[in-house]
């Protein structure tokens, strides 16, 4: 019966793997030839809206299955059942549940369904609501859009279209209450049926990140075509598409800052997903033990010291703040100002300088955390592979970004341009901070005090406060003037031509955007928890 059970859950697996490279394929095949064919491209279109549906609606309606199994079938009062820790069962394969699992093994119980699992943190949890947000605003101006195309009968748009922007408005809606309310489930039933619509729910959320790279990389590419061949050409209005018209110019403006969070929402619940999907068929153990609730006294004292030790860093890092929104409100004046002749090029002075004095102060503080923090004691276990995957990812879209920006700027670094040579020095400031940063956030993941010492004085506590706005700034810098510093520099389109650039841009520039946020919610962690005496962590399961 065990062996059975084994050869189950290893067929699943390879199934689920299966499945998922062969949607994964169509979610890539379908958006390019939908975007780039030559010819009319309605039926190509059609099939890539039909796929949309399929993965929005299979989606949407595991997730009302698996809430409505949560709460109808179990207990929905909530039941403590003390500190656990969560134990992979290695008998048979991944994962596997036998029977010799299934019994009452050392006194623990089996849980169908139970919230033991690792999860996200809160940080993550409040940026999942964010990005959330970002992407059904998104979502709702071109809904917007499509209504008024309709109405004033500016364009043909389809059902199916309005239908899919729906769809995946509600997915969007109930994912991200899913996400942030079980993001620690565990599931303990029907194995292979949990894991196909797990997986399902990751690669989803993949393609959707695919597709929007795809699409709005073809859109710019597009429009920047009609611009060109319609230069000189005066364009008429009637009454009836003033409001199209208007609508339009709305969407394509709020377009650059709300496209990125479709993709910084989509990478952390694919990898939320994915770690659920991890977890399926994992037992707890149950002890006697309570898990510790701090008092009114202690979490006042905890408040009232908070900021211990990280008076110099906020106040060095308000001061880098301010600096920030200085420049930023010099960089858009001049932006705006950028088609008259003379200020083609003023505006990038103040961006970049901007970019490598933040940076600079980023790494004096990422160096001094690591060299002060050094001291503390190192944990040998690893912490969740959801935050290492996300910070993998950033640093990945991070190190492409910078590569192919610093390989243009060389190209022309000779022209001894001041702009020029401004970029070349920032790139390569963001490719050597990414690197000591992302090696302080693991290594400082790692760390704790390991004496009275330590916790009194609190070494690289003041530095990390420092960096952890450093990266808040950054994230703002970079969500709010990167695209269009970079979109508006021919040096790369030169180079690299306007379609590749186009699609360059929109797929490395929100990994990054995501690293700076990444970065801050787990230098804040650090910040937080590396400072405190070690003590028995223990996990709370929750039967529902």
């Amino acid at each position: 019966m065990a062996n059975r059970k084994s050869k189950g859950n290893s067929w699943s697996h390879q199934l689920c793997s299966l499945y998922s490279l062969l949607v994964l394929s169509l979610g890539l095949a379908l958006p390019l030839v939908a975007a780039f064919q030559n010819g009319p491209a309605s039926q190509s279109v059609i099939y890539t809206k039909v796929f949309e549906l399929y993965l929005y609606t299979t989606a949407i309606l595991y997730l009302l299955y698996l809430h409505w199994y949560l709460i109808r079938v179990h207990d929905p009062k909530r039941k403590q059942h003390g500190a656990v820790a969560i134990q992979k069962l290695r008998p048979g394969g991944e994962n596997g549940l036998t029977d010799s699992a299934e019994t009452d093994n050392q006194g623990a119980t089996t849980l169908p369904v139970h919230l033991g699992g690792r999860g996200i943190s809160v940080y993550l949890r409040y940026g999942v609501i964010l990005f959330s947000i970002g992407t059904i605003i998104y979502i709702g101006f071109h809904l917007t859009e499509f209504a008024l195309e309709i109405v004033g009968r500016c364009k043909d748009v389809s059902a199916l279209t309005v239908t899919v922007g729906v769809v995946h408005l509600l997915f969007t809606f109930i994912q991200t209450f899913f996400v942030f309310k079980y993001h620690t489930i565990v599931v303990n039933k029907h194995l292979v049926f949990a894991r196909f619509g797990f997986i399902h729910l990751m690669i989803t959320n993949l393609c959707i990140w695919l597709l929007y790279v795809i699409v709005e990389s073809s859109d710019d590419f597009f429009d920047d075509s009609k611009t060109t061949n319609s230069s000189g050409t005066a364009t008429n209005h009637n009454d009836d598409t003033l409001g199209c018209t208007a609508i339009m110019s709305i969407t394509e403006r709020a377009s650059p800052y709300l496209y990125p969070c479709v993709l910084e929402y989509n990478i952390i619940a694919a990898a939320v997903m994915y770690t659920i999907y991890n977890t399926v068929g994992t037992l707890p153990n149950i002890s006697e033990k309570k898990p510790h609730k701090p008092s009114i006294h202690e979490t006042m004292d905890g408040v009232s010291k908070g900021c211990d030790k990280s008076n110099v860093g906020l106040f060095l890092g308000m001061l880098v703040a301010i600096i920030t929104l200085i420049s930023l409100s010099i960089y858009f004046v001049l932006f705006a100002e950028a088609g008259r002749d003379g200020y083609q090029w003023l505006y990038l002075i103040p961006f970049e300088s901007m970019m490598i004095f933040v940076l600079m102060a980023s790494l004096i503080a990422v160096i001094v955390s690591v060299w002060k923090m050094r001291i503390l004691d190192y944990r040998q276990e690893q912490d969740g592979g959801v935050s290492v995957f996300l910070m993998l990812t950033g640093t990945l879209g991070g190190y492409i970004g910078n590569i192919f920006v610093g390989i243009a700027l060389l190209h022309v670094v000779y022209t001894m341009d001041t702009t020029l040579i401004l970029t070349l020095i920032s790139t390569f400031l963001s490719v050597i901070q990414i690197t000591i940063q992302t090696f302080c956030i693991f290594d400082g993941g790692r760390r704790q005090v390991a004496d009275t010492n330590h916790v009194i004085q609190k070494p690289g506590r003041s530095a990390l406060a420092l960096l952890l706005i450093c990266n808040l700034c950054l994230w703002v810098i970079e969500t709010l003037a990167v695209k269009k510093a970079f979109e508006h520099t021919t040096v790369f389109e030169d180079l690299y031509g306007n379609l590749p650039w186009k699609i360059i841009t929109h797929a490395t520039i929100p990994l990054i955007i995501f690293y700076r946020f990444h970065s801050a919610a787990e230098l804040s962690g650090i910040w937080s928890r590396a400072y405190v005496p070690k003590v028995i962590e223990q996990v709370e399961v929750t039967k529902l």
